[in-house]
């Protein structure tokens, strides 16, 4: 499971693409009373269809018009959880690990 900045929970199955820099991009905070859950099937090829900066909190950076994600993860959305495992503050490898 997976909890996003925008006040949206995702629970995942596999590997999403964490960036290695950072572009600026603000991340403001979340309320619980605004999150929600959310699951996304990963994509043979495709993966889950987004990439997400590696800053902490994680931030998603795009989603793939094609992708699992369209229409569930919107640009800005901040992951707060990944299969019930907070990762705003962990380090960008246990991030990758817990997505793959």
């Amino acid at each position: 499971m997976a909890e996003v900045q925008d006040g949206h929970t995702y629970a995942f199955d596999s590997s999403a693409m964490l960036e290695e820099s950072q572009d600026g991009m603000e991340s403001g905070t979340l309320s619980p009373a605004t999150a929600r859950q959310l699951t996304i099937q990963r994509h043979p090829t495709q993966g889950f269809g987004f990439i997400a900066g590696s800053q902490r909190p994680v931030v998603v950076r795009s989603v793939s018009a094609d992708g699992p994600s369209f229409g569930k993860l919107l640009p800005g959305d901040q992951i707060l959880a990944i299969n019930e495992e907070t990762v705003s503050d962990a380090p960008r490898e246990r991030v990758i690990d817990l997505v793959r």
